[in-house]
């Protein structure tokens, strides 16, 4: 323990990342093989998806925290699209509630200093949600699947130097390692506290995002779906204890975009996030299919047929329009000339 204040003892110490990388990475591609890493036995493999994604990144940071139990364990976060399958391991999802500390210690390091103690638990817990320690924070950037680089932060002089190796940083802000990939995954790196808190906001119910142009609403919305779907068996029940789980399915949300030209790009950042078979629809389209849900369209003197701008059509008395949207741009539908009940609602 030459380079470690007992203080610190049980997590991840300056002079232990490497080996501790090494040996993580050797039992992950052991569990990736279905192999148990010590004894070479069968051992239940993770998911195809995670195996091809998980090598890529393996995982972006580590923290320090206090379980349940108030021992003390170092978690490791990813993007790769993991549940609890690599639980017993303490690599994690970057939606598990452990990254919200990450989130809150990189906030703290901005503004000058490394917190110490923060409020923190597991969401299914609410009782065991409590102010704890904090241990080291490592961001790490691998290549071909090695780690070509980590930094290592915790509170300035906690740690002594390791003989043959450059002291830990000083607190300064932490500066996530650049990454070459190009959308909205970085939030995840980047992320402030107010848009973990609004990733992480109820599950049930209306959420409603606002704000002025460029201030990350579609960040917010995009990622609070790999939210949505991770998570939702530890927080759902807990506001809406009668439902059946799973309740969110990639199958069963949509995003809605006005422009045509975001949904290629959308789709694209959706895939970042592993979300590949969500679907991204232009708000005409949208409308479109759910009027033909609940009205008679097509052609012929008792149906109705789809418009852009009602202002178009002359001939329509302005009764037929009370109930119609002011926009030009939004779908309705409007009865055929000849028709005498103009009186569609369009909400």
């Amino acid at each position: 323990m030459t380079a470690l204040n007992r203080e610190c003892e049980g997590w991840l110490q300056p002079d232990q990342v490497v080996e501790d990388v090494k040996e993580r990475l050797r039992v992950l591609k052991a569990r990736i093989d279905g192999r148990d890493p010590d004894t070479g036995g069968w051992y239940p493999p993770v998911p195809s998806n995670v195996a091809m994604s998980l090598p890529a990144e393996w995982f972006f940071i580590s923290i320090g925290v206090e379980d349940v139990q108030d021992r003390r364990e170092t978690w490791y976060i990813t993007r790769a699209p993991i549940g609890i399958d690599l639980l017993t391991e303490h690599v994690v999802h970057w939606t598990h509630w452990s990254h919200s500390v990450y989130v809150a210690v990189k906030d703290a390091l901005e503004k000058g200093r490394y917190p110490e103690r923060l409020v923190y638990g597991p969401p299914r817990l609410p009782d065991k949600i409590k102010e704890r320690p904090v241990g080291p924070l490592v961001l790490y950037r691998f290549r071909a699947g090695v780690l070509e680089e980590h930094k290592f932060q915790y509170v300035p002089g906690k740690f002594e130097p390791v003989p043959g190796a450059a002291p830990p940083p000083a607190e300064v802000p932490v500066q996530p390692v650049a990454r070459p990939r190009f959308g909205l995954r970085d939030i995840v790196d980047l992320m402030d506290w107010n848009q973990s808190e609004q990733i992480r906001g109820r599950m049930a119910g209306i959420c409603l995002i606002q704000g002025g142009p460029g201030v990350g609403k579609t960040s917010v919305a995009l990622h609070r779906i790999p939210y949505l779907l991770k998570q939702q068996h530890e927080h759902l029940p807990l506001e809406r204890p009668k439902l059946t789980l799973p309740f969110f399915d990639e199958s069963t949300m949509q995003v809605i975009v006005w422009k045509d030209h975001l949904i290629r790009y959308l789709r694209d950042l959706l895939g970042g996030l592993y979300c590949h078979h969500v679907p991204v629809r232009h708000v005409d389209q949208w409308a479109n299919e759910l009027l033909h849900r609940y009205v008679d369209i097509g052609p012929g003197p008792d149906k109705y047929r789809i418009v852009d701008e009602p202002e178009r059509f002359p001939n329509t008395t302005p009764a037929s329009r009370t109930n119609m949207p002011a926009t030009a741009s939004t779908c309705v539908a409007d009865p055929c000339p000849g028709r005498r009940d103009a009186g569609l609602r369009v909400r």
